[in-house]
């Protein structure tokens, strides 16, 4: 079934909803969310903080706390967001907000596109910082100019109460396309490293295979 028939014949995707929690998720459970609006994060956050593009809001203040603290995925105008609250690469923090994401392979799998964190950032933004907050400030761009996809799945552990996502990274994209040698080659064809891991990169070559899904 195609990601389009996904997205009209199931009534999920009527209003705005979200779910609570990865087993939500996995499970099809879903909660309405009238009013619900979209706020765009400014560049300057997003660069110095990191987090997601955007913030949603009900018009209620303990609803918006709920939503901002303890949601998983919101779907609003039949596109889903993921929470950056809860989610973790190892100890480091994406910040707050909501990305865009897609149901990935099996449909349980979640895939999104950030900036490098923690370990997928190498040392980047702790050498620039020797140079004070000008180059602090330089690093962060760089990093945003080059996103990421990070891949939350039930090989995926939870710690802390925090969930856990992996890097897709050349090894793991690698590991992923061993049985697809086009597609690998096609994505090792991008010869610098960074430009090979950047998000358009990466979504490409799962788009190809038909991994991707609204």
């Amino acid at each position: 079934m195609s990601a389009m028939m996904i997205v009209c014949a199931s009534p999920m995707w009527a209003q705005d909803k979200y779910c609570t929690s990865y087993e939500e998720y996995k499970s099809d459970v879903w909660h309405d969310l009238p009013s619900l609006s979209a706020e765009q994060r400014s560049a300057d956050k997003k660069a110095w903080w990191g987090g997601g593009d955007c913030k949603f809001t009900c018009g209620n203040d303990s609803i918006d706390e709920a939503l901002k603290k303890n949601s998983f995925m919101i779907v609003h105008d039949s596109l889903m967001f993921i929470n950056m609250h809860n989610l973790r690469l190892d100890n480091a923090r994406f910040g707050n907000g909501f990305v865009r994401a897609y149901r990935f392979k099996d449909g349980k799998s979640v895939i999104f596109q950030q900036q490098r964190i923690g370990n997928a950032s190498g040392k980047e933004i702790s050498t620039a910082m020797m140079f004070g907050i000008i180059g602090g400030f330089a690093a962060a761009n760089s990093l945003k100019k080059y996103p990421v996809c990070y891949l939350l799945s039930d090989s995926v552990s939870e710690r802390k109460g925090k969930l856990q996502v992996e890097f897709l990274d050349v090894k793991k994209m690698e590991e992923m396309l061993h049985d697809h040698a086009d597609m690998l080659k096609l994505f090792n064809s991008v010869k610098k490293k960074r430009e090979r891991e950047h998000a358009k990169n990466v979504l490409d070559i799962c788009e190809r295979l038909g991994w991707v899904k609204q």
